[in-house]
């Protein structure tokens, strides 16, 4: 079902391009592809030409860094971008656990070519991708680890691995001199099992995490560990055992870290159910304390075995301090002034056990379904029938407590809305394409305000758009972010002006100088008003100016003419 949805989707988009990329009507129809494999380094338009373009579209309505990964079958490759100038690109060469990936099969790709890009605000950019003969300035450099400490960094970051383990041992904010002690490791709980009758009977399953204990189990101690490095990216990639590897990535110009992590398929060979986690483990002084998010939004303050609105009895140590963490979480440590943030690229389980702790869960495959509604163990048995093979990633910041808004807020809503890759076969030499075709195109005569989002830009009639606005940082994450907020209308959009705008709830499905609703004696403030318009303050029909707080969501119904 969501991959018919995605189909449907990319349908949508080849049509968009159609209308948009030709810069005439006598301009060739293209046929534009997309590689919904890439993940697993395959994709058939860039492993079997020689030549292709590769057009990447932003659905954010801000200018974007994005670091490209195309799967690619040489070494060599030189790319231009849609002004036609060089590009600084690597070839990086796939690590061995990527071709048992069972979707990998079938797939040329030898490496990923890897390049940093500029993207347009809610709009497109291209580039030129050939291959050469000379792989001399897109070459990886592979090394193994051999007994002596490791450090690799970029501008902003420093990471040191054990040279004895191989495991993560430190990490420095080199803007800010801030240094911690960290590791990271790959390790399970095993699941419990029952006959869910009640208590401690009750079993593991899709909709219950119960670990048997709250020591889980290291998988592997000291992993085997190879570094690749290049002009665009490095990397230290660790293998745990055959089931479990993981990739740590340092990109030139990135203020984050970011881990991939490969897991699967986990054996039951013992007949245990397994629960994978990735743990990371600090210095920091969390005091018990740590932070989630709630739907990508609001962050909300988590304390170790405790609930704020009753008295708590812990009886599930590890369970019972699990929470939703849809895009991050973080602790902190107020005495270093430090924060440690790990973003996710899905909504997962995790939790801080430990002060200086934060564990994510990755992967569960079990035994025993728990007899809440699925009807069958969680126990997938993927494309090949051994198991499901999984694959992610985290995103990891170190900052001041004060800065580490501005990073996770951005870098989350980057990750949600991520760019979509396009790919277009065509001999057409750069330039006789660019004569042909647009290779650059924003939907915006300006970016937004930095705090603020357009969550919707919908047709609904005849010249008539719904739109909806939203500032998506909190009251007081960032002294200068989380200020009031102003979206000038007038001049915002390319292909058409907006004249006027009709307020609407947040459903859009009645205006909002209609609406009302309940009233409230609330303390420290008095009785809440009835009238909804009373919370906002009204667009003025000649400014168009929109006012947004933080956190706050707007929509409109707006008239336009082109």
């Amino acid at each position: 079902m969501v991959a018919s949805g995605v189909a449907a989707c990319q349908d949508v988009v080849n049509a968009s391009y159609g209308k948009l990329l030709p810069s005439s009507s006598s301009s060739p129809a293209l046929s534009v592809e997309f590689c919904p494999l890439a993940n697993v380094s395959r994709c058939p338009v860039s492993e079997n030409n020689e030549q292709f373009v590769v057009v990447i579209y932003n659905p954010i309505a801000h200018d974007v860094d994005y670091t490209a990964r195309v799967p690619v079958s040489g070494r060599g490759y030189t790319v231009l971008d849609s002004d036609l100038k060089p590009v600084t690109a690597q070839v990086v060469p796939l690590p061995v656990f990527t071709l048992i990936v069972p979707e990998f099969g079938g797939s040329k790709a030898v490496g990923d070519l890897v390049f940093r890009t500029r993207l347009p605000a809610l709009g497109f950019t291209t580039f030129f991708v050939k291959k050469s003969s000379d792989n001399s300035q897109t070459e990886s450099y592979i090394s193994i680890l051999s007994g002596k400490d490791v450090t690799i960094k970029n501008e902003y970051l420093s990471l040191t691995f054990g040279g004895e383990t191989g495991l993560l041992t430190g990490l420095t904010n080199l803007e800010k001199s801030l240094n911690i002690e960290l590791s990271n490791s790959l390790l399970y709980y095993k699941s419990c099992d029952g006959d869910n009758r009640g208590g401690d009977r009750q079993a593991s399953g899709a909709y219950i995490f119960r670990p048997n204990g709250s020591s889980p189990i290291p998988i592997g101690l000291e992993p085997k560990t190879s570094i690749v490095q290049g002009s665009e990216v490095q990397e230290v990639r660790q293998i745990f055992s055959d089931w479990a590897s993981q990739v740590v990535r340092l990109t030139k110009g990135a203020r984050y870290v970011e881990i991939e992590w490969t897991i699967g398929p986990v054996p039951v060979d013992d007949h245990i159910g397994k629960e994978v986690i990735s743990r990371f483990t600090s210095n920091l002084n969390s005091n018990k304390t740590f932070y989630t998010d709630a739907n990508g939004r609001e962050v909300l303050k988590r304390v170790r075995d405790y609930r704020p609105t009753w008295t708590f009895k812990q009886t599930e140590p590890v369970a019972g301090n699990y929470y939703p963490v849809n895009s991050r979480i973080f602790i902190r440590d107020m005495e270093k002034n430090a924060q440690l943030t790990v973003l996710t690229d899905r909504s997962q389980g995790g939790g801080s056990i430990a002060d200086g702790q934060i564990e994510l869960m990755t992967h569960r495959r079990m035994l025993h379904d728990d007899s809440l509604g699925v009807g069958e163990a969680l126990n997938e048995p993927g494309l090949d029938g051994r198991g499901l093979i999984v694959r992610g990633k985290y995103y990891i910041f170190l900052d001041t407590i004060e800065s580490s808004a501005r990073l996770h807020r951005d870098m989350a809503q980057s990750l949600y809305m991520a760019p979509s890759v396009a790919f277009i076969k065509s001999d057409l030499a750069p330039a006789s394409y660019s004569k042909s075709y647009k290779t650059k195109w924003s939907g915006l005569k300006g970016s937004l305000p930095a705090n603020v989002h357009l969550l919707t830009l919908e047709q609904w009639h005849s010249g008539k758009f719904l739109v909806r606005f939203e500032h998506y940082y909190e009251k007081n994450d960032d002294r200068e972010r989380s200020e009031i907020a102003e979206v000038k209308l007038k001049d915002l959009f390319a292909p058409f002006n907006i004249v006027s705008v009709e307020e609407q709830t947040l459903g859009a499905n009645k205006p909002l100088a209609g609406a009302t609703r309940l009233q409230w004696n609330v303390e420290d403030y008095g009785r809440t008003k009835r009238d909804m318009s009373s919370f906002v303050k009204p667009v003025d029909p000649q400014d168009l100016v929109v006012e947004l707080k933080p956190m706050q969501i707007r929509t409109f119904h707006v008239t336009v003419n082109e």
